[in-house]
């Protein structure tokens, strides 16, 4: 017997196994050697290498698996000796299953389909660390790279010729040095660009402004992949930036839009009284720049620690006393844009004092203003003694003081009273306790200058009208332009200029009166919106006579315009009262209607066809539809059966269209829902435009019907004219009564685009409104440039296309795309005309639940840095939240029967969002109606933590803005002390001193 008998029993039948070799699987399979005693073992299913492997279930059936290739194993050995706790290198056996192969493809496009798979999570997920031993029981552990999303980083396209795959791995390393390496690369060759482009063109401002802003661009790079510190990174950025201005500024040392960024940017680096320090070296080197005393000025007046009335009014004094000095002796081409930065400086003055509170003051600078430039010498037009009587208040005060309140609520309720009642200076011989109300002329005679250009009238009288609280109706972006209100981001304190938005132009009205919900809180004396604080009626009365005043002192077409601007303000009353945001009193609602009807009695006013246009809009305001249809074909019959294009006067030639263009749209807009009274409506329309274009009578178009051949002969005559008026277009500079009086122009267009949707479609009226604006140039001018005339008329032809295009997605909402692309477009070149605003309102209050997604409202303002644009964004909100806040409340009462109610954070997120990026801004952090805002919505919240420190920012940004200081009393009782001190400090007007209010509370025995 052999010492090992399995090897002695394969050695016996060697010959045999090779001899059969080749037999069958089953011979091959079943060796004689596994038989063996010594190998107990069944193993005769086990497969060799060799051969396909078989899976044997219960019933005997077998499943083919594919062939298994198997690699070879790297078993070189190593010649040296091993050592210790050191790993092998060794390569791990890779089998790849052929069939798997087949159906195995790469994915190389970013599926994100892929990433949703369920995997396993933290904790069951195993940890693997990976570990080397250096010295002795010291270990050192790698630290885990970054980790990277699925798929490449960079798309990879390596030549096939010459590649090979080591080098495209090393081509697709993500490394961040390879995509800096590029991005520096384009950046310098893109400063090289800028560079060659300057040196040749050194007078273009605008590459001059491009470059300077691709320094934020430079300034992201450098914090991203630079990995400096953002304080210290903005700072060398804004260094930068005035280096490239000052630069600029050698070869364009005039240009105001380099001096606005330059100013900018040194106001983010310098504090106040080094600025103020380089400022007054560049206004003594230029006297004449208005940017630049504009600059002075506002560095200390918006200065916390300079800021004091006696120190802003002696530099506005100094500014005005040098224009006056460049005017004198100079040729008349210099002397208009002297006088016109007289004027601006007089309209930012005039701002401060109002929003300092001191209405004295304000009221008797005004007042000069316009006896020495309006009224004849020796009149005593514009002196008024229309007060509250002092009585009145008296009773008031002693109802305050007998409610036994808190000290702080005390001060805030008569310091509002007698606010709301004193913006006169005191006129009575009767001594007067307070000396704040005694202002004389010598107090501010200094600042006192003649305006000799009578193009500059009619804007005096407009920044007068608008420093006492009296919006321009309707309110347009170019008329900021005129006034001078887009170079001054503060002139935003009260709402008044905001509820214009329901100001109803072309017969649109915005429907939904929350929108602007709780803006009647935010009035501040002396005001004429709401009965709950005196003075209202009285105010009112005021502003009237000064409105007839001013208006008796123009001559025409000013007359004219400020008569007309004083119409649309009492139909304009009217409109708020009706919606809820104006309280007037009963005896002021039936007043308004006897006066105007006495003012179109006057012979001067009898034969002015605007002033009855105006009339006719007062009576739809009081639904009194049919009334207004009479005056105005009364007004159209006066005026005779000519054609109007025939009338030789312009101002005639407008006052008639405006006439039959405000007939048709109280037509239109005034019609039944019925089928049949729109045919009838339309019918009616119909015959009044062919009457404006034919020059036949008026006084039979309600039962006219027009003929086949009149349409046709209508039609041409609308085309021909519409053709010759749109060949020439006027370079004109605005004289400012375009805001107020109608162009013919415009009211054409809108006739004839009225005349195209009702005779063919709404396609072919767009295509006359479409080539209009071609014509006229665009308005994306500089805002420094003077007011074109064809400006303004481009911005009333859009306002037409959109009050259009609005009245016929009413019942076709298929063009509410179109809507919407033509109001992109306006508000892009207008972006701070209310009525655009408030035909966004309409919509978005209009088409259910809570209006459009939030992205595809900012884009109308995406590249928009108007102030008036970013406070409708605020509002809009607001609103949003509200609808949000009903409709949390509805889903829990249908719902969800317990539980508490969750709101929706989600509008109260991104209204602090916004309000953060607004008051970061340098354009709108001056404006303290954003901080105002600002204030009571963290108020609303209940965030009295913010509320303490956004405060004191807000009064660091606004110093001189008395209302704030006014207003925090209510959150603040507290710190009472410390805001009188600071009004005092300040200078800033005080009715009730500390002193005083302890002398009030005493009682009256006890008084000495």
């Amino acid at each position: 017997m052999a010492l090992f008998p399995a090897y002695s029993a394969s050695t016996k039948n060697t010959e045999k196994e090779s001899a059969s070799a080749e037999n069958t699987k089953e011979e091959v399979s079943r060796p004689a050697w596994l038989n063996i005693e010594s190998f107990p073992v069944n193993l005769a299913d086990i497969p060799l290498p060799s051969e396909p492997q078989h899976v044997h279930d219960e019933c005997g059936s077998s499943t083919e698996v594919p062939d298994v290739e198997v690699l070879s194993v790297d078993t070189k050995k190593n010649k040296h000796h091993k050592k210790k706790d050191k790993l092998k290198d060794y390569k791990r056996v890779k089998t790849v299953n052929e069939s798997v192969q087949k159906e195995f493809f790469e994915d190389k496009n970013s599926v994100r389909g892929y990433l949703t798979v369920k995997t396993l999570t933290r904790p069951l997920v195993p940890q693997y660390y990976t570990k080397f031993r250096i010295m002795e029981n010291i270990s050192y552990q790698f630290n885990k790279k970054r980790k990277t999303k699925r798929y490449f980083m960079q798309v990879l396209e390596p030549n096939e010729e010459t590649a090979d795959l080591e080098n495209c791995k090393k081509s697709t390393d993500s490394d961040n040095n390879w995509q800096n390496f590029h991005l520096e690369e384009e950046l310098s060759k893109r400063t090289a660009d800028f560079n060659k482009t300057l040196t040749e063109e050194p007078n273009n401002i605008d590459i001059w402004l491009e470059y300077v802003k691709f320094q934020d661009v430079v300034q992201q790079f450098e914090q991203t992949y630079r990995r400096g510190g953002s304080a210290k990174s903005l700072r060398v950025t804004t260094e930068r930036k005035i280096s490239i201005l000052d630069k600029a500024l050698t070869d364009n040392p005039q240009n105001e839009r380099l001096l606005q960024e330059r100013f900018c940017n040194a106001e983010r680096l310098y504090p106040a009284d080094t600025l103020a320090q380089q400022l007054l070296q560049m206004v003594e080197k230029s006297p004449g720049s208005i940017v630049l005393w504009r600059a002075y000025i506002r560095v200390t007046q918006g200065s916390l620690s300079l800021c004091n009335t006696t120190a802003v009014m002696k530099l506005y004094e100094k500014g005005m006393k040098k224009f006056h000095q460049l005017r004198r002796g100079a040729p008349s081409v210099t002397v208009f844009p002297m006088e016109s930065g007289i004027l601006d400086l007089l309209l930012e003055c005039g701002l401060y004092l109002r929003q300092a509170g001191l209405w004295e003051q304000l009221w008797t600078l005004l007042r000069i203003y316009l006896e020495l430039n309006l009224a004849q010498p020796d009149s005593d037009l514009f002196k008024s003694s229309i007060s509250v009587p002092e009585d009145l208040i008296t009773d008031l005060e002693e109802t305050v003081l007998n409610s036994q309140l808190p000290l702080p609520e005390l001060w805030y309720r008569i310091e509002k009273l007698r606010e709301a009642a004193h913006w006169l200076p005191w006129s009575s011989e009767v001594e007067c306790e307070d000396p704040q109300r005694l202002v004389f002329v010598d107090d501010v005679s200094d600042m006192l200058h003649p305006i000799t250009s009578p193009k500059l009238s009619i804007r005096l009288a407009l920044i007068v009208m608008t420093l006492l609280k009296i919006p321009c109706l309707p309110w347009r972006h170019t008329t900021m332009l005129s006034i001078g209100l887009h170079q001054v981001p503060s002139f935003l304190d009260g709402v008044e200029v905001l509820l214009t938005m329901y100001y109803p132009q072309h017969i649109l009205l915005l429907n939904d009166k929350t929108f602007l919900q709780g803006a009647i809180n935010l009035v501040y004396g002396p005001q004429y919106l709401t009965s709950s604080w005196p003075g209202q009626e009285h105010y009112l009365e005021f502003v009237t006579k000064v409105f007839h005043s001013s208006a008796i002192c123009l001559k025409e077409p000013a007359r004219s315009a400020m008569f007309i601007w004083w119409l649309r303000f009492e139909r304009f009353l009217v409109i708020l009262d009706n919606i809820e945001h104006c309280k007037l009193p009963p005896q002021r609602k039936k007043k308004i209607k006897s006066s105007i009807k006495e003012f179109l009695k006057r012979d001067e006013n009898r034969n002015n066809g605007l002033f009855y246009v105006e009339y006719a809009l007062f009576e739809v305001a009081i639904n009194q539809e049919e009334s207004a249809c009479k005056v105005l074909t009364t007004a159209v019959a006066a005026q005779g059966a000519a054609p109007v294009i025939s009338i030789a006067c312009n101002q005639k030639k407008g006052e008639l269209c405006q006439l039959y263009r405000t007939l048709c749209e109280i037509l239109l807009h005034s019609r039944k829902e019925t089928d049949c009274d729109e045919k009838k409506t339309e019918t009616k329309v119909l015959a009044v435009l062919a009457a404006l274009v034919l020059g036949t009578p008026v006084t039979n178009w309600q039962s006219s019907v027009i003929s086949t051949s009149e349409r046709e002969v209508a039609s041409n005559k609308f085309r021909h004219i519409t053709t010759e008026l749109l060949l020439e277009v006027s370079s004109e500079l605005a004289d400012g009564t375009e805001h107020l009086l109608p162009d013919f122009i415009v009211d054409w267009i809108a006739c004839y685009g009225w005349w195209l949707l009702l005779t063919q479609s709404v396609w072919e009226a767009g295509v006359i409104f479409e080539e209009a604006l071609q014509k006229y140039p665009s308005a994306k001018s500089p805002s420094t440039t003077p007011v074109l005339k064809s400006t303004c008329q481009r911005e009333g032809i859009f306002e037409s296309y959109v009050g259009l295009l609005y009245y016929y997605s009413k019942n076709n909402p298929g063009v509410y795309t179109v809507l919407q692309d033509v109001l992109h477009r306006g508000l892009q070149e207008f972006p701070n005309n209310l009525h655009l605003l408030s035909i966004i309102a309409n919509i978005e209050t209009t088409v259910g639940c809570t209006g459009s997604s939030w992205w595809k409202l900012t884009k109308y303002f995406q590249e928009s840095n108007c102030l008036l644009a970013q406070i409708f964004q605020i509002f809009y909100m607001r609103y949003q939240g509200g609808l949000l806040q009903i409709a949390t409340q509805q889903s829990y009462e249908f719902l969800n029967a317990g539980g508490p109610v969750v709101p929706d954070p989600s509008v109260k997120n991104r209204l602090s969002s916004l309000y953060n990026r607004l008051l970061n801004d340098s354009l709108t952090k001056r404006c303290s109606m954003l901080w105002r805002l600002y204030l009571r919505f963290l108020a609303e919240h209940r965030q009295d933590t913010s509320y303490h420190s956004i405060f004191y920012r807000a009064v660091e940004e606004c110093p001189w803005v008395k209302v704030l200081y006014t207003e925090a009393v209510k959150l603040l009782p507290a710190e009472l002390p410390q805001l009188q001190d600071l009004l005092i400090e300040k200078e800033l007007r005080i009715h009730v001193t500390p002193d005083e209010l302890d002398i009030l509370r005493q009682d009256p025995s006890e008084v000495i």
